[in-house]
């Protein structure tokens, strides 16, 4: 037995040596050598065993090292084929104190591989037999060996519940990738409590994957878990800020800010869908609780209220007994209560999400992180649209609508490349497009009653004018938007919606431009009669493109509305025309 154990500590050795990068597989073509000749050697001693079982698990347990080895080295499948071999010899051994971990690893190992292969199904049943490997042997009395060699006792528990945390962080990937994400949320929370107690935690990735969960919660308006969460991550992360400094590892300091400005990211994330949820719930409410809500604004601040989430007050109880922990936490909660949400709160949950953009924006920079830095102004745009919903004042409305145009013209100002960008692009013209579109309604809603407009009402033509000048800009994007589709080729389902609904929008916002007469007297009223005249024109043009598409390429789903609305804007449209060219 010592033969053998000074002939496997040679092997572990060659294993975890590194290799020339000129040979990256020199050491471990070298311990594969190694194993089969000391495989050989139990084999030869198990034909003469007097216990031919326990034997045999030796030889699996040197043929499960052989193929991890295999692993490494990509022949995945000499290494399935051992690995079952191994699998079907420890299966009854389970429960052996000497078999237990290597058992769990070899069910974790198989899923990987099938894993890997696209069979999620098969990867799924080797980890549920992992687990329930693991939860059997913690009910007995007794100590783990993660190999025949090991004596250490601490190091044995040790080996066992990471090998266990390494199949709850497969079950987390596996149900992800089956779309069961309840589940695989379920797995990654269990895998983070189990890596807090864990001899070798990455730091840093344990923070990504926390933020990652925490993206689960926001997305199940779950805020206080998610909330927990980012906080977690940013705890970790300002410990690691204080250690980097320390030994000054340049290029993990750099690793560093990019996961603080992913933080921030994320966090901005988690503040705009609050805001979300808080609009949603407040245009529920009647008209006259808004005029009482908007009357609070003034009046002193109320305690932000916290959800009472029982998970939450042990999720990563580790973390959570730090002395400093509390400190760190400095981001505010949300409020619990999203059905009564006031102006005040939600301006507060406004700034916070603006000031962590502001920071992820620092590092996203639109040199070089073109993506990044794209979104980051879309969610800034959206953070202004959404305080529109708690704003009463049509013009503190239109401000926050011309501080968006200002957010999304700059970055499309910024001469983005259509060859890389062109979807950047389509959606910061689209948004723009509506943003002015938005603007000319509430104009509408709010200042300027054009339906009764004529001549002895006397309208201030520069406001008209403005009013005419917002329209246009809205029918430039809109129609830039449309013009950077080839509609005569194959269009994906999801942006042919969005290309007719841009049109339609572009084809109405023409029948609301408000001509101007240049002459006096009755030239006048001819110049303006001719301008109206060619706008109803060229909507009913923009209609008919619309109605003939369809009646080539066939209905399209999601549309069908729509697309009722063109024939009727068709036909008043055109009765318009024949009135208006008849009385000329």
């Amino acid at each position: 037995m010592e033969t053998l154990g000074n002939s496997y500590t040679s092997f572990l050795k060659l294993k975890e040596k590194k290799s020339p990068k000129d040979q990256p597989f020199l050491y471990l073509y070298q311990a594969s050598d190694l194993i089969d000749k000391i495989i050989l050697n139990e084999k030869k001693i198990l034909q003469t065993s007097n216990n031919e079982k326990e034997q045999e698990c030796i030889v699996a347990l040197l043929e499960y090292q052989k193929a991890l080895v295999l692993v490494a080295v990509d022949e995945q499948s000499s290494a399935q084929s051992i690995l079952l071999n191994c699998l079907k010899v420890l299966t009854n051994f389970s429960m052996d104190p000497r078999f237990a971990v290597p058992f769990i690893d070899i069910n974790n190992q198989l899923a990987i591989l099938w894993f890997d292969w696209g069979d999620h199904l098969k990867a799924k049943k080797f980890l549920l037999k992992a687990e329930e490997s693991f939860e059997e042997f913690r009910k007995l009395d007794e100590v783990p060996y993660p190999d025949f060699l090991s004596k250490n006792v601490e190091t044995n528990w040790n080996c066992l519940d990471e090998t266990y945390t390494l199949t709850c962080y497969y079950l987390a990937q596996i149900f992800g990738a089956l779309n069961l994400k309840d589940k695989s949320a379920e797995y990654c929370r269990k895998t983070l409590e189990r890596q807090l107690d864990s001899r070798n935690l990455d730091k840093l990735t344990w923070a990504l994957d926390s933020m990652t969960l925490s993206q689960y919660y926001t997305d199940k308006n779950a805020f206080y878990l998610a909330h927990h969460c980012l906080s977690c991550s940013e705890y970790i992360i300002n410990k690691l800020k204080e250690d980097f400094k320390l030994c000054g590892e340049i290029s993990e300091t750099e690793r560093l800010e990019r996961t603080y400005a992913d933080l921030n990211f994320i966090w901005a994330k988690f503040y705009l869908i609050g805001l979300k949820a808080s609009a949603e719930r407040y245009n529920l409410k009647p008209k006259d609780e808004l005029d009482i809500e908007l009357n609070k604004v003034n009046g002193d601040e109320e305690e932000v209220r916290e959800e009472n989430n029982p998970l939450g007050e042990n999720l990563f109880e580790k973390l959570l007994n730090a002395p400093d922990f509390k400190k760190n936490q400095l981001k505010p909660r949300l409020p619990a209560n999203f059905n009564d949400v006031t102006k005040n709160e939600a301006q507060k949950i406004f700034l916070q999400g603006l000031t962590c953009l502001e920071s992820a924006k620092k590092f996203f920079v639109i040199d070089g992180f073109v993506t990044d830095h794209v979104l980051l102004c879309q969610d800034q745009s959206q953070f202004y649209q959404l305080l529109t919903t708690f704003e009463s004042d049509p013009e503190k409305k239109i401000k926050l609508q011309k501080k968006r145009i200002d957010i999304l013209s700059l970055i499309l100002g910024s001469k983005l490349s259509p060859i890389h960008f062109q979807a950047q692009i389509r959606e910061l013209q689209y948004e723009l497009a509506t943003c002015f579109e938005i603007i000319c309604d509430l104009i509408v809603e709010h200042k300027l009653n054009f339906e009764n407009f004529n001549e002895k009402h006397n309208l201030n033509s520069n406001k008209v004018s403005l009013f005419n000048d917002y329209i246009l800009k809205a029918i430039l994007h809109y129609s830039d938007f449309t013009n950077s589709f080839n509609l005569t080729g194959a269009v994906d389902s999801d942006d042919l919606i969005v290309i007719m609904t841009a049109k339609w929008r572009a084809a109405r916002l023409y029948t609301r431009l408000i001509p101007i007469a240049t002459l006096e007297g009755e030239l006048g009223i001819i110049e303006t009669q001719q301008k109206k005249l060619d706008w109803l024109k060229t909507s009913c043009k923009m209609f008919l493109e619309i109605k003939e598409y369809i009646k080539i390429k066939g209905t399209i789903e999601g549309f069908e509305n729509e697309e009722i609305l063109v024939e009727n804007m068709i036909e008043i449209i055109s009765s318009t025309i024949k009135e208006m060219e008849s009385s000329t």
